[in-house]
């Protein structure tokens, strides 16, 4: 996904983020660079028991969708074909991990998805770990966790929790969060955490763009490894590790 910074002045205008998640192909993304190796994301609990794919997006790649948006935020096209508002040109940067081929190779493709539309963005690639994630304009993430839905949505889109590097911000999402972490009914849980992708979607932080499926790779006569959703960095992988066996 592409992580929005709200402290950006280009950024923090819902009308510009929107206008943003219909400037992505993402199907294109998923058949071309994944060889289909994954599916688009519509949120981030769509290989979740909460969610799962009961809720699907309103971002479908549309252009003149994401004009009408611009349109609303007050940009018009200059005579370059770029929008621009008040004198200033609609710019600003990615940032990615240089370190990881994929992330870098995705970036290029969403920086040629924004110019295509007429929005100006800058690819920066620095190593992990080498930049501060709540300073820059966006950033291309990748996390994820198999385990309890709140793992890897209370602390990235709760405001002011740790991992919010964009400083994300929701009354609805913060509340329906909260609701789901503090009970222990199953199906009022799913409840709320619909009510949160629904209030994501409407207000996005990001735009959420595939779930990748990462071949698993062991050697020959290594036998019982089985097929599992992993968190992000692979963790997980050696959960039934006891049942494996050597030829």
């Amino acid at each position: 996904a592409l992580m929005f910074n709200f402290n950006n002045k280009f950024l923090k205008d819902i009308n510009v983020r929107k206008a943003l998640n219909y400037a992505v192909d993402k199907e294109s993304i998923v058949n071309n660079l994944l060889h289909n190796l994954g599916f688009v994301a519509n949120h981030p609990l769509e290989n979740s028991w909460a969610v799962g794919k009961q809720f699907k997006s309103t971002y479908e790649y549309d252009l003149n969708k994401a004009d009408e948006f611009l349109q609303k935020a007050g940009f018009k096209k200059n005579k370059n074909g770029i929008y621009e508002k008040n004198g200033e040109i609609l710019e600003f940067e990615i940032y990615t991990m240089s370190n990881d081929p994929l992330r870098v190779a995705l970036t290029q493709v969403i920086l040629s998805e924004f110019k295509k539309l007429g929005v100006v963005a800058k690819g920066i690639a620095k190593p992990a770990g080498s930049f501060d994630y709540t300073k820059i304009d966006s950033f291309l993430v990748g996390w994820g966790s198999p385990y309890d839905p709140d793992f890897h949505t209370y602390r990235v889109f709760a405001s002011e929790k740790d991992w919010n590097f964009g400083h994300y911000s929701d009354k609805e999402v913060d509340k329906s969060l909260n609701l789901a972490r503090n009970t222990l009914d199953k199906e009022e849980r799913k409840k709320e955490y619909l009510n949160f992708v629904k209030a994501l979607d409407e207000n996005p932080a990001f735009i959420f763009i595939a779930y990748i499926d990462y071949p698993v790779v062991f050697r020959k006569g290594i036998n019982g490894v089985k097929n599992y959703i992993l968190g992000h960095h692979g963790v997980g992988f050696a959960y039934n590790a006891w049942e494996w066996s050597i030829d």
